[in-house]
C-alpha cells in the first residue's frame, strides 16, 4: 500500500513539475466535483432524516433544507457540481497558483512572524478578491449577469469574507508555514473541501 502511494505521489509530483498549471487547475476541478458530490448526499441524507423526524414529532421544531425535492433519489444537482468545479480550476487554481508565491516574495521569512505577516496579508487582500471572483464567475454562470455579481458581492461579500476569518488564517498558518511552495495550492484545494461543505450546509438550511 505504502509503495502505491508512493508512486502516485512521484507521479503527481511529475506532472506538478512538467505542467504545474494544468495539473493544479485539474486537481481542483476534481477535488471540488467530489467534494460538492459528497456534500449534496450528505444534505440529501439529513433531509430524509429529518423529514423522519418532523413525521413522528409534528410539534418539534427542527432545521430543515430550504430546498426540498419530491424524489429523494433525486439528490444530485449536476450543473451545481460542474459549476463548483469549473470555478474552482478556471478561476481559483490559477488565481493561487500566481498569487501563493507572490505572498512568499512579499513576506518572506520562516520565523512564526513572518509566516502571520502571510496570512494577513492574505486574508487583507486574497481573500476578498477571490469572494469577488467567485461570485462573479457564479452569477454569470448562472445567467444572472453582471448585475447579479454586483448584487450578490453586495449582500453576501463581506459577510462570506468574515466568516471566512474564522478558518481560513489557521489553514495558511500551516500552508505558508510548513507546506513546500509548489503544494501550497494542492493544501488549500483538500482544505476548501471542509469550508465548501459548511458553506453549503448554512445555505441549504433554515430554522423553521
Amino acid at each position: 500500500m505504502s509503495a502505491t502511494l508512493g508512486r502516485v505521489a512521484s507521479a503527481y509530483n511529475s506532472l506538478l513539475t512538467k505542467a504545474p498549471m494544468l495539473t493544479n487547475s485539474a486537481t481542483g476541478f476534481v477535488v471540488a466535483a467530489l467534494g460538492d458530490v459528497v456534500t449534496q448526499r450528505y444534505l440529501a441524507d439529513l433531509q430524509a432524516k429529518q423529514a423522519q423526524h418532523q413525521n413522528k414529532s409534528s410539534t418539534t421544531k427542527a432545521l430543515s433544507p430550504t430546498t426540498t425535492k419530491d424524489n429523494q433519489n433525486d439528490w444530485w444537482d449536476s450543473k451545481r457540481t460542474l459549476e463548483m468545479a469549473f470555478i474552482r480550476a478556471a478561476i481559483v487554481a490559477p488565481f493561487v497558483f500566481y498569487w501563493y508565491p507572490f505572498v512568499m516574495r512579499a513576506v518572506p521569512g520562516r520565523a512564526l512572524h513572518r509566516v502571520l505577516g502571510r496570512v494577513c496579508f492574505d486574508q487583507t487582500f486574497g481573500s476578498p478578491l477571490v469572494v469577488v471572483m467567485v461570485s462573479t464567475a457564479s452569477s454569470l454562470l448562472q445567467g444572472r449577469g453582471l448585475a447579479g455579481a454586483i448584487q450578490r458581492i453586495r449582500e453576501k461579500g463581506v459577510r462570506t469574507w468574515v466568516t471566512g476569518l474564522s478558518y481560513w488564517p489557521f489553514v495558511h498558518t500551516i500552508n505558508f508555514g510548513v507546506v513546500p511552495g509548489k503544494h501550497q495550492p494542492l493544501f488549500a484545494h483538500f482544505a476548501s473541501l471542509y469550508w465548501n461543505a459548511v458553506l453549503s450546509y448554512y445555505a441549504n438550511m433554515k430554522l423553521e
